[in-house]
């Protein structure tokens, strides 16, 4: 059993729930999309209850935004909710992180061994998410979640689409 991952929540639904093959539901909240409000609890009622509903905010909203649009996620019985907010602006994400009960992800556009110290010290993201490619290779990644260990945080390493191409089902 596999989650699902779509770059986008307008997938067919139907084809996800058919397969009782796949134990979570990822997309993308693309910035143009308006009928959040509907959509994600229209996906969460499609896919029902045991598969777990995981959102990629893609970086583009604003603490108030991604506040908003993950409360809606929680109230849908969401898992995590990646990258609500700019990668760049570590404040946003971790005031969106601080008011939300979900877990929030993020950092797979992080390079710098720095910036992740920094991500992880100011308790920016719940789960810390490196790509094997943007921060340099496997040995960083694993430096990354080194890290991440050290400081009690889970790692899910992001796949690149340098190694997964398709990237359309990846192991949990």
């Amino acid at each position: 059993m596999f989650p699902l991952w779509s770059k986008c929540l307008r997938v067919a639904v139907a084809d996800v729930v058919e397969s009782a093959s796949y134990r979570a539901l990822s997309g993308v909240m693309p910035f143009c999309c308006v009928r959040t409000e509907e959509l994600i609890p229209t996906v969460r009622k499609a896919i029902g209850e045991d598969t777990a509903l995981l959102v990629d905010g893609n970086s583009c909203y604003t603490p108030k935004r991604a506040i908003e649009v993950g409360k809606i996620l929680e109230d849908s019985g969401g898992g995590h909710f990646e990258e609500p907010c700019p990668h760049w602006e570590l404040e946003w994400t971790q005031e969106a992180t601080a008011a939300l009960g979900i877990d929030v992800a993020g950092g797979e556009q992080d390079n710098d061994l720095t910036q992740w110290w920094r991500m992880i010290a100011m308790d920016v993201v719940d789960i810390v998410q490196p790509d094997i490619c943007y921060v340099g290779g496997l040995t960083r990644a694993l430096e990354v979640a080194k890290m991440a260990s050290e400081a009690g945080k889970p790692c899910k390493l992001q796949p690149s689409y340098a190694f997964c191409p398709d990237q359309g089902v990846h192991s949990r």
